[in-house]
């Protein structure tokens, strides 16, 4: 009888230790899951010169790993900036393109729910 109580014991606690395992797996992948469908705000500022000022009417475009544009292709303003809203957290490559300047290309990684990112152009030879 003591030895039957003892592995229903065992039994029972074996069983919540699983549920328990399980529920932590299930609540990992659900955060996981929430901060991969988390959307980042970028703000690019691209400056140029020397001393740098601001470059207006810059072209940005704001692709994904694969290479396709993640979002229509914006211009900056007299600031020199340009704003994405409700990008994906992750790898992605920034595409800077404007009259008299190198093209400008960087791979970047976004983490968190607000990001800026400085790009300095350099003159064309």
């Amino acid at each position: 009888m003591r030895q039957l109580l003892s592995v229903t014991i065992l039994g029972l606690l074996t069983g919540v230790l699983w549920a328990s395992a399980a529920t932590a797996a299930d609540a990992d992948a659900d955060e996981s899951a929430a901060g991969k469908g988390a959307k980042v705000e970028l703000a690019v500022r691209v400056t140029g010169g020397d001393p740098q000022k601001p470059v207006r009417n810059a072209e940005v475009f704001v692709k994904g790993p694969d290479g396709s544009n993640l979002q229509a292709p914006r211009r900056t303003d007299k600031k020199g900036e340009v704003r994405f809203r409700d990008l994906p957290k992750g790898e992605l490559m920034i595409v800077v393109i404007a009259k008299d300047w190198k093209t400008y290309r960087a791979t970047r990684d976004l983490v968190k729910q607000q990001e800026v990112f400085p790009v300095t152009l350099q003159p064309l030879d």
